[in-house]
């Protein structure tokens, strides 16, 4: 975009990036029993508006994952307990949220298909999110597409991930409303197998 300003009677002109965001996460489970697995992920993440101004925040997030059958799953979390800084005098608190949902795998030779629902409670906003998702996989290679109901955001995201020994690298696209469509890349290394 571009920043136009007076200074000392002149005006200054210059292009600049609108927003740029940066995330780090550290994730862990541990599988408490064979079927209920506890989460837990510490993020940091940092934004930049306008090349100016950055704000920070640092949250955590803790669920559990319950497989009642093979196949199924049920989901519980509290996501975004943590604090963020503020951009010059402004603060906004953490969309801090409660998450249930549930999947189910379909399998069909070596092709499996997961589809999953699941609803988040903002509860700063007193709002709730519902929303939808489908993953397909063969092998290594998975895709995955999900939809929110949220007015004002992204509500849909496509995405694909490959399984490399104990890589994960994953790609997901947002396209954008108010902003720039999202390119979201990651690198996941698991230290151990799963038992």
């Amino acid at each position: 975009m571009e920043l136009n300003w007076i200074e000392n009677g002149v005006l200054n002109s210059n292009t600049v990036i609108a927003q740029k965001d940066m995330m780090g996460v550290i994730a862990f489970q541990y599988q408490l029993c064979r079927a209920l697995s506890l989460g837990i992920s510490l993020k940091a993440a940092s934004s930049e508006i306008a090349q100016q101004y950055t704000a920070y925040a640092y949250a955590a997030d803790a669920g559990l994952v319950y497989l009642p059958l093979n196949d199924l799953s049920i989901s519980l979390a509290v996501q975004n307990m943590g604090t963020a800084t503020k951009f010059i005098q402004q603060a906004n608190s953490l969309p801090t949220g409660l998450y249930g949902g549930c999947g189910y795998v379909f399998r069909s030779h070596d092709v499996y298909f997961l589809p999953t629902a699941g609803v988040t409670i903002l509860v700063n906003d007193q709002q709730s999110v519902p929303e939808a998702g489908l993953e397909i996989g063969h092998g290594s290679i998975s895709v995955n597409a999900g939809y929110r109901n949220f007015p004002g955001e992204s509500n849909i995201h496509l995405g694909v991930e490959l399984v490399w020994n104990a890589f994960t690298f994953g790609y997901a696209f947002l396209p954008g409303t108010h902003l720039d469509s999202v390119n979201r890349l990651s690198v996941v290394y698991q230290f151990s197998s799963p038992s």
